[in-house]
């Protein structure tokens, strides 16, 4: 039997004119941030995942950063995160003001 496995390049050829025309539209307006395009996005995201808010952002440390402005993390406030992680865990608490504090695992439990 022979199986047929998922291709990438196959599934980018479906959709590249679509993207194309889109990107296009976006380029020529200059409106990458905070224009309509984004919150087309935003308002067709947030009814995919059927929740009430959606906000888009630039970069992973920036999600960090909100989601920890989401949860009342304050100046001061110590924030544990693991010891082995990206640079942006730990950057995102400091651009608050927090606090890291790194932790590591028990090799025993995990």
């Amino acid at each position: 039997m022979k199986i047929k496995f998922f291709k990438e390049n196959n599934k980018s050829k479906l959709i590249k004119k679509k993207i194309i025309v889109s990107l296009n539209k976006i380029l020529k307006t200059g409106q990458y941030t905070n224009g309509p395009f984004v919150k087309n996005f935003e308002d067709n995201f947030k009814k995919f995942v059927q929740t009430k808010y959606c906000v888009a952002v630039n970069s992973g440390t920036s999600a960090l950063q909100l989601s920890l402005i989401a949860l009342g993390i304050k100046k001061n406030d110590e924030v544990i995160v693991p010891s082995i992680s990206f640079v942006a865990s730990a950057a995102a608490i400091t651009y608050i003001g927090a606090k890291p504090v790194f932790v590591d695992i028990n090799s025993n439990n995990l």
